[in-house]
């Protein structure tokens, strides 16, 4: 039994050692999850007959992400592509870092092929040498893939808030106001 172990642990041993072309596509299951989400209230707002129907239904999907959001809290460790890096003086001690990232829908049978959140982070002026996300992001070139944790904000009546609404915009290529907690 101890020679079958040994045998194994070396046949392993040596498989990993073997150089291979083929990278695992690894999709975050939160965010397969969540493209899935869009994917499917696409597909449903397609089917109804008529604009009434429409707008009803994007109000309730409006609050259903708003639920799920809630339920979620915090995003982990997404992939997207950082772009539109901008940094403004908003008053003499406080700056805002802009940036938007794009998640793109790894689905193959996707209708929704990006998701994006809009990131406006405000942080004191004296704080810039030192502020982690500040320092990562001034050194990242637009379109870099980047890492990211964080949540999408809410509005007061618990609904998903949107950076740029329009009831297509929604569907198509949400774009979702972002509060970011760690990039890489």
């Amino acid at each position: 039994m101890k020679k079958l172990y040994l045998v194994l642990l070396v046949l392993l041993s040596l498989y990993g050692c073997v150089e291979s072309n083929l990278k695992p596509v690894v999709i975050n299951a939160q965010q397969q999850e969540f493209a899935d989400i869009h994917n499917r209230n696409y597909k449903q707002h397609l089917r109804l007959g008529n604009d009434i129907l429409k707008s009803e239904f994007d109000d309730s999907v409006k609050l259903a992400m708003g639920k799920y959001i809630d339920s979620v809290k915090l995003f982990v460790n997404w992939k997207a592509k950082i772009w539109g890096i901008k940094c403004r003086e908003i008053t003499r001690k406080y700056n805002k870092l802009h940036f938007w990232l794009s998640c793109h829908n790894p689905s193959s049978s996707a209708y929704i092929t990006y998701i994006t959140f809009v990131v406006d982070y405000m942080l004191p002026k004296d704080s810039l040498d030192s502020d982690k996300i500040y320092n990562i992001v001034k050194n990242v070139s637009d379109d870099s893939t980047v890492y990211f944790d964080g949540f999408i904000k809410t509005k007061a009546n618990g609904e998903a808030k949107y950076e740029q609404f329009s009831f297509e915009n929604m569907h198509l290529s949400p774009d979702y106001a972002f509060s970011i907690v760690d990039i890489t």
